[in-house]
């Protein structure tokens, strides 16, 4: 599994989203293919809630599953993405399970 992080970081929020992205889809890392996490400052230095953070996850075979998360912190828009992710690519795995045994 490759995770690719697109924007401006630092190496804390680096540090911060490779974990998070990796704990979410480490238990079906073998059906998933790359991350991909954009993280955008909407309004710039104007401030509000404008932490925007986008993942779109490939999986191995075909198809892809994206998510998108904005909150007032980049860590918080990145937290909740995952949780989202996490819950998402587990959904559709049993989905694809099911499929096949039916």
């Amino acid at each position: 599994m490759q995770i690719e992080i697109q924007g401006h970081t630092d190496e804390r929020l680096s540090d911060h989203v490779t974990a998070r992205l990796e704990a979410a889809v480490n238990q079906h890392a073998d059906r998933v293919g790359r991350v991909t996490v954009r993280l955008t400052d909407v309004n710039g230095p104007k401030g509000g809630v404008d932490q925007t953070c986008k993942v779109t996850v490939q999986l191995a075979r075909g198809g892809s599953i994206i998510v998108e998360e904005t909150a007032k912190e980049m860590f918080t828009a990145v937290s909740q993405a995952a949780d989202r992710i996490k819950h998402a690519v587990g959904r559709e795995v049993g989905r694809r399970k099911d499929r096949k045994r039916g």
